[in-house]
């Protein structure tokens, strides 16, 4: 993965989902998993940085507060190592896409933060309530 064998986000992707809480860490990988996408997953960022050193991924699913080392720290050495991974895209995952969190996304060109599957399904409800009906 990584660098020589690109994949789209479907079928066959290899997928590493790094995620501290249990039930987000396994919505995650529900979600993954039914698109197709082979998964891994580790419950923080110093497990990421060790993880990525020694096998491809096509893309990471980062959350962004976690404890041992966070999203933020694990990101900036894997980029910062060069090698293996260092290019894969990286996917922050947070419960709080704060306006704090979006500064830090600006010092830094990745990750950039998502909110969780269940917040975004709230979004577009409340979204879909706002506009207007069309006649």
């Amino acid at each position: 993965s990584g660098e020589g064998r690109r994949k789209s986000a479907g079928a066959g992707a290899k997928i590493l989902i790094v995620e501290d809480h249990w039930a987000n860490r396994k919505l995650l990988e529900s979600m993954v998993r039914q698109r197709g996408c082979e998964t891994e997953c580790v419950e923080n960022g110093l497990e990421a940085v060790n993880i990525t050193a020694a096998k491809p991924y096509d893309l990471i699913l980062m959350d962004c507060n976690m404890p041992i080392m966070d999203g933020w720290q694990a990101t900036e050495r894997i980029r910062q190592r060069g090698g293996l991974n260092h290019r894969t895209p990286i996917i922050a995952v947070t419960a709080n896409a704060m306006k704090g969190d979006r500064e830090k996304v600006r010092e830094r060109p990745r990750p950039r933060p998502r909110p969780r599957p269940r917040q975004r399904q709230r979004q577009r409800q409340r979204h879909r309530h706002r506009q207007p009906q069309r006649q």
